[in-house]
C-alpha cells in the first residue's frame, strides 16, 4: 500500500487498539486543539542545585520579567482562541451545515450527471473512463479521491442462441435474444450494448425437452416432484420473481436439469397492458422484447469474487484462487434470459401437455398460453458461450478526513448490465455526485467532519457485489475498529414511492431525515374575484416532507405508517452488515402498482425512459441526494453517534416472539432471556447517551476538568455504539454458508433477496432438524448476550465526574 493510500484510508496497521489509543478529540489538530484541549506545562530542571550567585539571580529575574512581558499577550490570544473559537469539526454549527448541504442538490444538475452515466456501456471491468471521470469529478469538489484496483474473476458473453425443434428435428422457432430498436430511445441503438446473458452463467450448450417451473422457487420444484415430473435431462423455463435468479438455476441444477431459461412475465408487472396502457416507448407497459440480464451466482451462499472466497482479490499473481469449475457459488448448467415475446412460442408448445397448476398462470393467456407444465414433445436447443477471465476492476474511493479515526461510508455501484442503466445504477451514481458536491460546498466554508467520511463508487456489483466485498475483505481489521455505518443507495429513483431498509439502530436516523427533507414548494394561483380590481399575488405552498408522503401512502395501503424493512441481500450493504457487522441502510424511491413498468436490467432502462416515465422532473433523484447527505452528515458530525439501540433490542425481542409463535413447541427460553438482557442494557446506554448529549450542549460554560470528563464519557458511549452490531457476528459463520456471519440478519437461503431473521435457527426449524435448531438457539443467545455486554453502561466512576458540580 502506498503512503498516500495509508493517509487516505488511515491504514489499520498504523493504529493501536482502542484500549491504548489517545482520545483523538484531545489531540491537537493542525496545531490547534480546540476548546477541549488539555493544556499543561511541565518544567524539569536539567542542572544540579548549586549555591546561587547574586549576579545570576538578578539576571534570571530580569529574564523572567522579560519572558512574562513577551508571553502575556500570547497567552491572552491563546485564551481568546480557546474560549471563542471552535475546533475544525465544529467551526460550522451542525444546523448551519445541514442548511448548506440541503441547498446544493439541484434537479437540473443531477439530470446532467445521469445523462453522462447512461451515454455508453459500463459493464464491470470495462468502464475505466467512467471510473476516472468519477474520480476527477469528486476531486474537483475538494474530495481527495483515488482508484483502487482488484483483479477478479468475471465472464463475458461470446455467442448465444435458442431454438425449438419438432420431433423431426426441424427448427420451428428461433429466439431473437435481443431488444428491439425503438423510436425516441437512443440507447436501444447503441452498438456496444451488452447482449442478453447471465453473469457467471456456465459455459456450454444443452438440448432437451422443456418443463415450466413457475417462479423456480424451492416450493415450485418440490411441487414438480410431488406431481411426478422428473427434471433429469430437461430444460426448465421459469419466470422472474419471488427469488434471486441464481437460485432458480441452482434449484433446477439440483433437480437434474441441464439448462434454464428465465423470462419476465407481464402478469407480474405494475401495468400489464390489459388496462389499455401502450407498451414502451408509447406507454408505460413493458416492451415485449425487454430482457432482464443479471448474475446467476448463488448469492445467498456467498458474495464477492468466487475465486477468492473470504479474502481480497489483490492485483498480482500471488493471490491464491479457486477454479470456477469447483466453486460452490457458481452454476454448472447454462442459462439464458429471454423476453416474454421469445417465451410465448416456447410456453405454447406445452399447451395440453401435463397438468396446469392452480396459481401458476401469468399474464400471457391472451396469447393462448395455458401454462401447462409439460414436458414438451418438441426439443429446445440452447447455446451459452462465455469467456472466463481475471479482469481488473476499479473502485473509486473519496475521503474527507475527520478529527476522529471513526469512519462513515456512503456507497453506490457504477457498473451496469445495459449501456444505459438509468435506474440501476445511474440514478444512484448521479445522486452521489450531488452528495459529494454538497460536501464540497461545506469544505469551502472551513468545515470538516468529526468523523472521516468515505465515498465509494463500486465496480462489479452486478456480478455478485464484487467490488464492495473485496474492499470490505481487504480493510476488515480497520473497519472492525473504526466503521460507524454504511449508507447504500443502489437505485435512487425508479418511481415516486420512498422505501428503506436498515439495521434497527439506524431506523430513527432514517425517519428523522425524512422529516427534514421536503419536496419542492409549489406556486398556487389564487382564484380571481371579478368584484376586486386588485388580485392577490400567487401563494407559495410549502412542499410536504418525504415522511409525510411516505406516511400517507403506507396508511392508504392499509399499514400503520412508515415501516423500515429488514435488510436481505442484492446490493452492496451485504458485505458491510452481514459479513463485517457494520450497521447499514439501503433506500431509494421505487415504482408502484399502476405506475410505469421499470425495465430492470434491460436496454430500456435508459435516460429516455427515466426522463419520460421514471422521474421526469428529476425530483426524486435530488431528494435522495439530500437524504443521503443529511444522514451522512449527522453520522459524521454529531458528538454522540445518532444510534438507538433500544429500538434494535425491541426488534430482536419481536423477532424472538414471532419465531415462538411460528414454532410454539420449540423451547426458545435461552434466546428469550438473552433478548431481555439486551433490552435492559440498550435502554441504559441510550439514556446515558441522552444525558451526555444534553451536557455537551452547555459544555462551553464548564470547567476544563469537566469538559475532559465529559469527552471521556462521550468516547465510551460512542465506542459501545460502534462495536454493538459486531456482537451479533458468529466467527464460524452460518450453517452451510460460512461467509455470512450475522446471526440475526441474512438473505433467505431460498430467496436470495429477502431478509430473514435468525436465519440458521429458522432454517433448521423449517427443515425439522431439532438437534441443529437447539445448537443454533444457544449460539444465537450467546451472540445476543455478547452484544448486550458490549453496550453495558459505562462505569459510574467514569461518567460520574462529568456530572459532579464543581
Amino acid at each position: 500500500m502506498t503512503r498516500d493510500r495509508q493517509e487516505s484510508y488511515r491504514d489499520p496497521d498504523h493504529y493501536e487498539s482502542d484500549e491504548d489509543e489517545d482520545y483523538p478529540l484531545l489531540r491537537p489538530r493542525r496545531g490547534y486543539g480546540g476548546p477541549f484541549s488539555k493544556v499543561a506545562a511541565f518544567f524539569t530542571p536539567s542542572h544540579r542545585l548549586t549555591k546561587p550567585n547574586h549576579a545570576d539571580v538578578i539576571r534570571n529575574i530580569a529574564y523572567a520579567v522579560l519572558t512574562i512581558l513577551v508571553l502575556a499577550p500570547i497567552i491572552w490570544i491563546f485564551h481568546w482562541l480557546v474560549s471563542d473559537h471552535r475546533p475544525p469539526y465544529d467551526r460550522v454549527p451542525l444546523g448551519e451545515a445541514e442548511r448548506i448541504l440541503l441547498g446544493v442538490p439541484q434537479n437540473g444538475t443531477v439530470r446532467k450527471w445521469s445523462k453522462y452515466y447512461t451515454s455508453g456501456a459500463h459493464l464491470a471491468g470495462q468502464n475505466m473512463s467512467q471510473a476516472e471521470w468519477t474520480r476527477d469529478k469528486w476531486e474537483s469538489y475538494g474530495v481527495k479521491s483515488e482508484l483502487l484496483p482488484f483483479d477478479v474473476l468475471l465472464n463475458y458473453p461470446v455467442s448465444h442462441s435458442l431454438e425449438m425443434r419438432d420431433v423431426t428435428g426441424r427448427t420451428t422457432f428461433k429466439a431473437k435474444l435481443r431488444e428491439d430498436v425503438v423510436q425516441g430511445d437512443p440507447n436501444s441503438k447503441l452498438r456496444d450494448e451488452v447482449p442478453a446473458f447471465h453473469g457467471y452463467s456456465a459455459n456450454g450448450s444443452a438440448t432437451g425437452h422443456l418443463v415450466y417451473a413457475n417462479y423456480g422457487t424451492e416450493s415450485d420444484y418440490r411441487k414438480l416432484r410431488d406431481l411426478g415430473i422428473d427434471l433429469t435431462g430437461k430444460i426448465v423455463i421459469a419466470r422472474y420473481g419471488k427469488n434471486f435468479r441464481g437460485l432458480k438455476v441452482k434449484g433446477a441444477q439440483e433437480a437434474g436439469a441441464i439448462g434454464v431459461l428465465i423470462y419476465t412475465d407481464p402478469g407480474d408487472d405494475s401495468v400489464t397492458g390489459d388496462e389499455g396502457e401502450a407498451a414502451y416507448p408509447k406507454g408505460g407497459a413493458r416492451n415485449p422484447s425487454s430482457v432482464q440480464r443479471g448474475s446467476v451466482m448463488f448469492l445467498s451462499t456467498g458474495a464477492g469474487d468466487p475465486s477468492t472466497p473470504g479474502y481480497p482479490s489483490l492485483p498480482g499473481n500471488e493471490t491464491k484462487r479457486v477454479d470456477h469449475e469447483t466453486s460452490d457459488v457458481l452454476p454448472k448448467i447454462p442459462s439464458l434470459p429471454i423476453s416474454y415475446e421469445d417465451a410465448i412460442p416456447l410456453l405454447q408448445s406445452l399447451n395440453g401437455i401435463g397438468p396446469v397448476v392452480e396459481g401458476w398462470a401469468g399474464g400471457l393467456e391472451k396469447w393462448e398460453v395455458e401454462y401447462a407444465i409439460g414436458p414438451s414433445r418438441a426439443t429446445v436447443h440452447m447455446v451459452n458461450e462465455v469467456e472466463w477471465k481475471i479482469e481488473r476492476i476499479y473502485n473509486v474511493i473519496g475521503t474527507i478526513n475527520g478529527t476522529l479515526d471513526d469512519v462513515v461510508i456512503l456507497g453506490n455501484h457504477r457498473d451496469s448490465w445495459p449501456a444505459g442503466g438509468a435506474g440501476d445504477p445511474a440514478s444512484g451514481s448521479a445522486a452521489m455526485i450531488e452528495v459529494v458536491r454538497s460536501f464540497g460546498k461545506l469544505l469551502e466554508t472551513g468545515w470538516s467532519p468529526l468523523r472521516t467520511i468515505v465515498f465509494a463508487s463500486w465496480d462489479a456489483e452486478e456480478y455478485g457485489l464484487v467490488g464492495s466485498t473485496e474492499w470490505v475483505e481487504q480493510y476488515a481489521p480497520w473497519l472492525a475498529r473504526n466503521a460507524v455505518a454504511y449508507l447504500n443507495v443502489d437505485m435512487a429513483a425508479t418511481g415516486p414511492d420512498f422505501e428503506a431498509s436498515a439495521s434497527p439502530s439506524l431506523n430513527r436516523l432514517v425517519l428523522e431525515a425524512t422529516k427534514d427533507v421536503r419536496y419542492p414548494s409549489k406556486v398556487v394561483e389564487r382564484r380571481k374575484n371579478p368584484a376586486r380590481k386588485k388580485h392577490k399575488p400567487p401563494k407559495v405552498k410549502e412542499g410536504k416532507t418525504v415522511y409525510e408522503k411516505w406516511a400517507k401512502r403506507t396508511r392508504k395501503e392499509g399499514g400503520h405508517g412508515p415501516e423500515i424493512g429488514v435488510l436481505g441481500s442484492g446490493s452492496d450493504f451485504t458485505p458491510f452488515l452481514e459479513h463485517a457487522g457494520i450497521p447499514s441502510v439501503d433506500f431509494g424511491f421505487t415504482g408502484h402498482k399502476g405506475g410505469p413498468v421499470y425495465h430492470y436490467h434491460s436496454v430500456y432502462d435508459s435516460f429516455h425512459w427515466m426522463n419520460t416515465y421514471g422521474d421526469p422532473e428529476w425530483t426524486h433523484h435530488t431528494l435522495t441526494a439530500k437524504l443521503w447527505g443529511l444522514m451522512g452528515l449527522r453520522l459524521a458530525s454529531s458528538a454522540i453517534i445518532p444510534f438507538n439501540v433500544t429500538e434494535y433490542a425491541g426488534a430482536v425481542d419481536g423477532y424472538v416472539e414471532g419465531l415462538g409463535k411460528e414454532y410454539h413447541e420449540f423451547d426458545l427460553s435461552d434466546v428469550k432471556g438473552a433478548a431481555k438482557e439486551l433490552k435492559k442494557a440498550a435502554a441504559k446506554l441510550d439514556a446515558e447517551a441522552v444525558k451526555v448529549s444534553n451536557k455537551m450542549m452547555t459544555a462551553r460554560r464548564m470547567s476544563h476538568r469537566r469538559k475532559i470528563a465529559l469527552l471521556r464519557s462521550a468516547k465510551e458511549i460512542n465506542k459501545k455504539y460502534r462495536k454493538f452490531e459486531r456482537g451479533f457476528l458468529d466467527k464460524k459463520g452460518l450453517e452451510g454458508r460460512e461467509w455470512y456471519k450475522h446471526v440475526v440478519f441474512a438473505p433467505g437461503l431460498e430467496t436470495g433477496y429477502e431478509g430473514e431473521t435468525f436465519p440458521s435457527l429458522r432454517e433448521a426449524l423449517r427443515e425439522g432438524r431439532v438437534d441443529v435448531a437447539q445448537q443454533w438457539e444457544r449460539r444465537v443467545a450467546k451472540a445476543v448476550r455478547r452484544a448486550a455486554k458490549m453496550i453495558e453502561t459505562i462505569l459510574e466512576t467514569e461518567c460520574a465526574s462529568a456530572f459532579v458540580p464543581r
